[in-house]
């Protein structure tokens, strides 16, 4: 199994607001969210359609 580092700045921005422990609940699940979506587009960049 291969390891993918995504080095966005987008997905560095929510990885450090979501380590801030003054972060509020109600923005770490919309941060959560967010990340989801560009993890789920890196993830799937390479497949074919």
């Amino acid at each position: 199994m291969s390891t993918t580092t995504v080095d966005h700045p987008l997905v560095r921005c929510h990885l450090t607001r979501l380590r801030d422990a003054a972060t509020e609940p109600a923005e770490f699940r919309i941060l959560v969210q967010r990340l989801a979506t560009l993890l789920a587009y890196e993830a799937t960049q390479d497949l074919r359609t």
